[in-house]
Parts: structure tokens; sequence; C-alpha cells
């Protein structure tokens, strides 16, 4: 709906001359409106067109603005409108910065997961990096020291005590000296873990940090001297990657 001055005049007093007022014809086009005649207590003659037509409009609650009527109705429609506006843009940006930070998550587990192996899955290059990174066990009074790693018949062990080899305490016989190596890392940053395995007691226990594989499912232990599988004590892992993911 658009609206136009048609025409004004001024009013005057048949007893003074002076002006009492005006007298204002408005145009509407676009409605049913057609014409409509209003006697103001004030002259409108002396305003602009456009303030004219917001002084009438006035009168009924609506303001004239840029050429259209606006309603304290529409008024606060407008301002709801925007304000949903400006709430769905806050949203939608917080929604998108949510998935940029799961996809960058997702990211770093994708890269996490294509560096972990199994010792039993070694390439013979990652095999032949690993294994030549550890001395050879011998039985000739090699002194070993806790914390060194072997090689035993292609199998690596921890040493859990310090002592010097004899005959008789090879890795797999002597469990109290040994334990298998279950944890490593290439130079690539490839982490290599091993299968769980029901520990013996507190010389061959898991400890924090350390990753196994548990039916299909890679864990790292929460705490030292860890001698419970993943599904017993669940609080005592976390859950890493699964081989399917």
């Amino acid at each position: 709906m658009t609206t136009a001055i048609e025409k004004s005049w001024q009013n005057y007093s048949p007893e003074t001359g002076e002006v009492t007022g005006s007298t204002v014809v408005l145009n509407f086009s676009g409605t049913d409106y057609g014409q409509l005649t209003l006697n103001f207590n004030e002259d409108l003659t002396q305003l602009g067109t456009n303030e004219q037509i917001a002084r009438v409009m006035k009168l009924f609650g609506i303001r004239y603005f840029q050429g259209d009527f606006v309603t304290d109705e529409m008024t606060e429609i407008r301002q709801y409108v925007e304000k949903a506006k400006k709430d769905i843009q806050s949203e939608t940006q917080k929604a998108l910065e949510s998935i940029k930070q799961s996809i960058t998550k997702i990211n770093k587990e994708v890269d996490s997961i294509k560096k972990v192996v199994n010792m039993d899955d070694l390439t013979p290059d990652q095999e032949e990096e690993l294994f030549g990174k550890y001395q050879t066990w011998e039985d000739d009074g090699l002194e070993l020291k806790k914390g060194d790693v072997v090689n035993y018949n292609g199998t690596l062990y921890d040493v859990i005590q310090s002592h010097t080899t004899q005959p008789g305490w090879e890795p797999p016989k002597a469990p109290s000296l040994f334990k298998k190596h279950t944890n490593d890392k290439l130079d690539d940053g490839t982490e290599i873990i091993s299968d769980w395995k029901q520990p013996q007691g507190a010389h061959d226990a898991y400890h924090k940090g350390d990753k196994v594989r548990y039916l299909g499912v890679i864990y790292q232990s929460k705490v030292d001297n860890n001698v419970y599988a993943p599904d017993t004590r669940p609080q005592d892992w976390e859950l890493v990657v699964t081989d399917d993911d």
C-alpha cells in the first residue's frame, strides 16, 4: 500500500480569521480505502509531504517509513524476525565450529590409526628397523640392566631385573628376569603394540601408557601394575581405536 497527499489547506476561524488548523486529503493506492479526509487542530500545510503523511498515520498507530506503512505489530514482527536471523546465524556458526572441531578430531584419530600396527603384523622393513635397534641375547655373561630390550630368536623381551646372562636363563625360561616387549615406536612415528596377554604378576604387568589389542580393540592402560583385562576392569583402560575403524 502506498499513499500520497491529494491536497491540503488551512482552516480559518470565521470570527477572527486566524488559522485554526488544516485539512488533509490522502489518496490511498492499492487498497479499498480510496481517499481519506482528515481535519487537524494544527497547520500541517507547513510540513513536508512525508511529515504530513507521518502525522496523519500517527493518529491510527501507524508509522510511515520510506514510502510504506509500518504498524506497531509489524515492527514487533520485524524485530522478532531480525532477532531470529541473528540467533540462527549464531547457532549456525556454533554448529559449523563444532563440525570443524569434530572433523579435526576425526582426522587426528585417522592419522593415529594409520600409525598403529600390531607386533605380529610388521612388514619386513618395519621388522628390520625394530629388531635392528636392540642387541641379541647371548648366554656368555652379557651384562643387562633393567629397561634394556633384547632379541631372542626373533622375539623381543624387556629386561625387568638387572643381571648377567648365563645358560638356563633364556628369556622364555626366566619370567622373573624378562617379559615380552609389547610397545615400541618406529622412526616415522608408527606405534607398535601387541595383543593383550594375562600378566603373571607385578613383574610383567602393564604400565600406564601401554597399549594393547584386545578382542579387536586397541586399549591404553590408565594405571601402573595393570594385570586385568580391559573388560574385567574397564576403569583401568581407555579405548583408543578399533581395528575396523
